[in-house]
Order: structure tokens, then sequence, then C-alpha cells
């Protein structure tokens, strides 16, 4: 979506600056973790991002002449600059130049909600388990050396 510049980034007429594809994004997570029997355990967890940028989406201003889009630009960008024909009825009135399009005085934000089963697999036989493994001896000779 970048090279298309469908907000007229660099365009005439268009105050808008093309932006950066390095954002910077802090997350935040939780989750918990259950033991549902000795093998088996499930899991949960919801991590939200926040990012430092509002063209995660590819909107954040205002539209640009859709025409004058296509002149510069091309179909795909007039095309993907303003899809609401493919979601509102015919005969909708249509967002001229100018017309907000995003916020930008709100950066974009995301998140994912993960479940998840793990299952502990069969140890070979004689395999120490982890809880019983001790600390091996060192003898002060060891450090003399």
């Amino acid at each position: 979506m970048h090279p298309l510049r469908t907000e007229g980034q660099g365009l005439p007429g268009s105050a808008a600056k093309a932006y950066s594809l390095t954002q910077v994004a802090l997350s935040i997570q939780g989750g918990i973790f259950i033991r549902i029997s000795e093998k088996f355990y499930f899991d949960i967890e919801l991590t939200q991002y926040f990012t430092s940028t509002d063209y995660l989406d590819d909107v954040s201003g205002v539209y640009y002449d859709n025409e004058l889009l296509r002149q510069y630009r091309g179909d795909l960008a007039a095309r993907l600059a303003d899809r609401h024909t493919e979601l509102l009825p015919p005969g909708s009135p249509n967002f001229s130049a100018g017309t907000p399009r995003g916020n930008p005085t709100k950066n974009d934000q995301f998140a994912y909600l993960k479940f998840g089963i793990s299952i502990a697999l069969d140890r070979k036989q004689g395999q120490v388990r982890n809880s019983n493994v001790k600390c091996p001896q060192i003898s002060k000779d060891w450090f003399e050396k």
C-alpha cells in the first residue's frame, strides 16, 4: 500500500507526507497456563500492541481527489484509496477530497488472543526428571588448578 500513496502523499495539492515503513510497537502481554492432567496443559495468552504510527492500515488523514490519484498513481491506487462502494449500498454519497479518512491524533493498536494445548511427551526409560536433578559436586581441588 505504501507505494500507492492512497492519501496522495507527495502529490500536488496534498499536505500528506510519505510515512516510514519502519515503526516501533510496544506490547503488553498476559496469560494463564493450566495443568489439565499429568500430560496435558492448556494456555490462554492475550497480547496488545501499541504502535508509533497511524498508518498500520494505510489510513490516517483525509481523502485525496480520487481522479487525480488515478491520474498520478493509477487505477489500483484510486480503487484502494476509497473502498466505501464495496461496503455501502449503491447511491451512497461519495467521500470528496479533504473528507476525514482516519484520525491522525491516535496511533494504531492491535491485539491477538492465543489458545494452546501442550502435551508432555513420554520420557525414555531411565532418564532423570528435571525436578530430581541435583547440582554436581565440585571439589575444592578443582578451583586450585
